[in-house]
């Protein structure tokens, strides 16, 4: 699972100096859940976002860690990763065909989709 809510709440938390009681605390749910929520082992309740988001004075964007554009560091990494997917793939005897009004657009996390232009 890719629980990227957990990781921004652990950082969150401790930047404010809560203990993960103090913040379960204030959320209504239990120390259990908030470390749960921070190990990756499950997700807060959908209910509970703006609250949580609030506490941090985040937007729900920032809470789920995403971002509309991509750092040069993850374009570098899936750009890596598909030349080397490419490459494989042409060992084995594959081709591709060019697609000059064609560009590559995010879907997700390092996942790629071709959007045609006109």
């Amino acid at each position: 699972m890719d629980n990227r809510i957990g990781a921004v709440v652990a950082r969150e938390r401790k930047a404010l100096g809560l203990t993960q009681e103090e913040l379960a605390r204030r959320l209504g749910v239990t120390k259990a859940a908030v470390s749960k929520w921070e190990l990756g082992q499950s997700m807060p309740d959908t209910a509970l976002l703006p609250s949580i988001a609030a506490q941090f004075a985040l937007s729900i964007d920032e809470l789920f860690d995403w971002r509309a554009h991509l750092t040069d560091a993850e374009i570098e990494t899936c750009a890596r990763a598909a030349r080397e997917k490419l490459a494989a793939d042409a060992s084995q005897g594959a081709t591709y065909v060019r697609m000059p009004h064609a560009s590559i657009v995010r879907v997700g996390n390092c996942s790629f989709a071709w959007r045609q232009s006109c």
